[in-house]
């Protein structure tokens, strides 16, 4: 292939790519349109030069853009990135021979990431902390990170510096940092020790950490984290699973409340903490499933102090290997699943074979979502409804809301 050539289209993971004689070719840092010079070889290129800039070009405003992996697309403005993001639920969706209207792609505002999973690691006598630099498994250590809140960025040194104690003498940790409420949620697995120095008060306070958690276990609390989820103030257990972004939250709260609001009865499958659950049950009674016992356990302690809504039944079971039954379903007339990047293939098929009216599909994985919306479809359903969300800003991830009707 020439080194210098004109790119074609932007991957799905914010690659630019040219065809030729020998295949397709991936350019990181490429846009469609652009007259660019190559360098190397094979079917991974980079980019030496280009010759003709796209119109679509934004200046990167990050200093560790190009070397950190976490995002791929920077340099592309913001409303052909909503653009690609819808065209990557789209193409999914027609790879299922599902031809639908998607919505415009709702995206969350800049600087709203309230949870990061950083990597931790020791060389020598110096820690790191930041994430992995792009295909690659060094860590580059962050001065900045400005996708995050800032009541995570600005404390990135003090972070590493809570961190450092309890890097491993090999490999590395991962770092979860969550804003809560009233401060930040830090769990580190697995840590180097378990000992905590004489000045750990001041470390967590100098962080704004309000919770030390190692390997799962509580290590120092000056109070318990809380967020807020549709009114209702929950306390999330160490590393728990939340949305990436409040707004992101809410509007996926928001777009199912709509789809859902005439349910008398709504069971929500992977409900996690419940997050959703809370919010539909604004309007109807909810059973909330979900397989993960802490998770499970911080709803419950949640609704002992919840008020204004409807009940809430919790059930725990692994709807990987349980799915619900359609005969287990025929008490709902709505139901909402959100399940891991896996998706949800053996319980879509029970819901393909259930009375149920109205059904919400949520996902982080275009692909997996396209076959377990075909699944519905060939059951019986017609897809109303598909909004793609842009939580994870400048990466190359999208997550979409799907409405359903028999």
């Amino acid at each position: 292939m020439a080194d210098e050539v004109t790119i074609g289209r932007l991957g799905h993971r914010g690659d630019g790519i040219v065809s030729g004689p020998g295949g397709e070719c991936f350019v990181p840092g490429a846009l469609p349109g652009e007259r660019v010079v190559l360098r190397g070889e094979g079917a991974r290129r980079e980019l030496s030069r280009i010759v003709t800039a796209s119109p679509d070009r934004a200046e990167p405003f990050c200093r560790h853009y190009g070397q950190c992996g976490g995002c791929v697309i920077q340099h592309l403005e913001a409303s052909r990135t909503a653009e690609w993001k819808k065209a990557i639920v789209s193409d999914a969706l027609a790879s299922r021979g599902i031809d639908a209207i998607v919505d415009g792609t709702w995206t969350a505002p800049d600087a709203s990431r309230r949870r990061a999973v950083f990597s931790l690691a020791r060389f020598g006598g110096r820690s790191v902390l930041g994430f992995h630099e792009a295909r690659s498994r060094r860590i580059l250590d962050l001065s900045e990170c400005p996708i995050l809140l800032p009541v995570i960025e600005t404390r990135l040194s003090a972070l590493k510096r809570l961190g450092e104690v309890f890097a491993p003498r090999k490999g590395e940790a991962a770092m979860h940092v969550l804003s809560a409420g009233n401060g930040l949620d830090v769990a580190i697995s697995p840590a180097g020790t378990d000992r905590l120095p004489p000045d750990i008060g001041e470390r967590m306070q100098a962080a704004g950490a309000i919770r030390l958690s190692l390997d799962g276990a509580l290590a120092l609390q000056f109070e318990p984290p809380t967020l807020d989820m549709a009114g209702i103030a929950v306390a999330p257990p160490p590393a728990a699973f939340v949305q990436a972004s409040a707004e992101a939250e809410r509007e996926m709260a928001r777009l199912a409340g709509e789809w859902l609001a005439d349910c008398t009865n709504v069971a929500d499958l992977f409900s996690g903490m419940g997050a959703l659950s809370l919010a539909l049950a604004r309007h109807s009674p909810v059973t909330a499933v979900d397989s993960d016992v802490l998770a499970v356990g911080a709803l419950e302690t949640a609704l002992r102090g919840a008020r204004g809504i409807k009940p809430v039944r919790v059930l725990r079971r692994d709807l990987f290997r349980v799915p619900l039954q359609s005969s287990e379903l025929a008490g709902f007339d709505g139901v909402l699943f959100d399940p891991p990047r896996a998706g949800a293939a053996a319980q879509a098929t029970e819901i393909a074979a259930s009375t149920i009216r109205r059904v919400v599909a949520i996902s982080c994985n275009p692909a997996t979502m396209a076959r377990d919306i075909r699944i519905l479809l060939d059951g019986g359903y017609r897809l109303r409804r598909i909004v793609p969300l842009d939580q994870f800003r400048h990466a190359a991830h999208v997550e979409a809301v799907a409405c359903l009707e028999r």
